[in-house]
């Protein structure tokens, strides 16, 4: 059975699914039926306007080449056919509002979240009907098959010991700011004042909130990057020389630094394991399909031969 890549395959027809074509074009040499699920037909020019509208089918390919198309995607709608039913049972729908939910719970393990994967790109992802259709197939086997993905402690514990650095959190600083315009009367006298009161131990915020009344309107970026250039070395509580940045001055104070640390295993377990079992939903699935295939009646008309290392049934 060709299963690798028969999620993305079959994305590929979610999202090419209810597209209409009155002519097969290319692929009118095929029988009208081209196979039957259990007496259900399943016809040649829907199958050829989603291969058509996803481009697979290259210009002037000859008739094997169309034919093994026409078998591949057969074969993809019957896989697909089986998975909806199968999440159907289960009141299970890939949407997404249910892969944004997903990745939420995910995120939530792990004290900065998904390593690699902002929360701005939650959205995007979630969209994605490849990525819908994987968090539902996910769902439905810990719902149905738990034992079929189920992590024990040595395979999280191996992940954690082999990508370790994947949950390094970088170093972390609280910097206070103080900002004054150059074009303010004895800007450069203020700034220097503030910086001096600073030393001698003054409450920073009561200092800001005097010299700099209105706050801070340089970025954070701009922050970070001074603090990179010119105050790497400040210890906590120490504060800057005066900095310029473009038409303004500037102070910085470090408030507080926690220096770059792993998450511990025990923190980083529960999205691990989460992480690990979705990994087997690709095999438990294969499993899953095999058996389900068996228990239906599939017949694949003349003139559609294999695509490939496919199952061959009737």
């Amino acid at each position: 059975m060709r299963i690798a890549g028969i999620i993305v395959s079959a994305c590929i027809m979610l999202v090419a699914a209810g597209a209409e074509e009155s002519a097969a074009g290319p692929f009118d040499f095929l029988p009208e039926v081209v196979a039957t699920v259990d007496s259900v037909p399943i016809r040649r020019d829907e199958l050829a306007a989603q291969l058509t509208l996803s481009r697979q089918a290259p210009p002037n390919a000859d008739r094997a080449v169309l034919a093994r198309l026409m078998r591949q995607a057969v074969e993809e709608r019957i896989y697909l056919d089986i998975i909806r039913q199968l999440l159907a049972e289960q009141r299970i729908v890939p949407d997404e509002a249910s892969a944004l939910a997903y990745l939420k719970e995910m995120n939530a393990l792990l004290p900065r979240g998904i390593p690699g994967v902002p929360p701005a790109e939650f959205a995007r992802l979630a969209a994605e009907p490849q990525f819908q259709l994987n968090a539902a197939l996910h769902r439905y086997f810990k719902q149905c098959y738990p034992d079929w993905v189920k992590v024990d402690d040595r395979e999280v514990e191996n992940a954690y010991r082999l990508d370790q650095q994947r949950f390094l959190l970088p170093e972390k600083l609280e910097l206070g700011v103080i900002e004054v315009e150059r074009s303010r009367d004895h800007a450069r006298e203020t700034i220097e004042d503030a910086r001096a009161r600073l030393r001698q131990g003054e409450n920073f915020d009561r200092v800001a909130a005097e010299v700099s009344p209105d706050g801070v309107k340089s970025s954070a970026e701009t922050m970070m990057e001074l603090f990179r250039i010119s105050g790497a070395k400040i210890p906590v509580r120490g504060v800057s020389e005066v900095l310029e940045s473009g038409d303004r001055f500037l102070l910085l104070m470090v408030r507080e630094r926690i220096p770059a640390r792993f998450v511990p295993l025990k923190d980083a377990a529960p999205y691990l394991r989460e992480q690990l079992a979705a990994a087997k939903v690709g095999r438990a699935l294969e499993l899953l399909l095999r058996r389900e295939l068996a228990r239906r009646d599939i017949r694949y008309f003349p003139d559609v031969p294999s695509g490939g290392n496919s199952v061959q049934r009737k």
